[in-house]
Formats: structure tokens, C-alpha cells, sequence
């Protein structure tokens, strides 16, 4: 089944302008919420495991330090 980030990205503002790298780092987070495996994210994307764990890291990052800046 080919996985699909179209919807998850409507719900954010049209003015809000996101990088390619921001939109391929919030398709991961939503997959993995979603609970597709890591490698179904990344056959479906191109990408190698390695680009995502590392962008998965840097996501939980700057989650943390979002949440902390209360």
C-alpha cells in the first residue's frame, strides 16, 4: 500500500511555509504515529533508514525544547 502525507499536511495554515526537509521530517513523525515500520517509510520516501532516524532524533528535539521553553 503506498503511503500518503497530502491530508496530514491540510491541516496546517497555507500561509505557514514549510522546507522539503520539514514536510519529508513531519511525513515520518505522522507514519510513525500512524504505526507504519520504518522501513515502509522509507521504501515509500527513497530514503535510506539511516536519514530516517536522524530526522525522527532532530524531531523529538526540537519537540523537547519547544516544550520546555514554557
Amino acid at each position: 500500500s503506498q503511503l500518503s502525507y497530502t491530508p496530514i499536511l491540510g491541516f496546517f495554515p497555507s500561509s505557514l511555509s514549510l522546507s522539503a526537509e520539514d514536510k519529508l521530517t513531519m511525513q515520518i513523525a505522522f507514519f510513525k504515529m500512524q504505526g507504519f515500520s520504518t522501513e515502509e517509510i522509507c521504501q515509500q520516501l527513497g530514503i535510506t533508514p539511516y536519514s530516517c532516524y536522524n530526522r525522527i532524533k532532530r524531531f523529538k528535539q526540537k519537540l523537547k525544547k519547544f516544550f520546555e521553553s514554557d
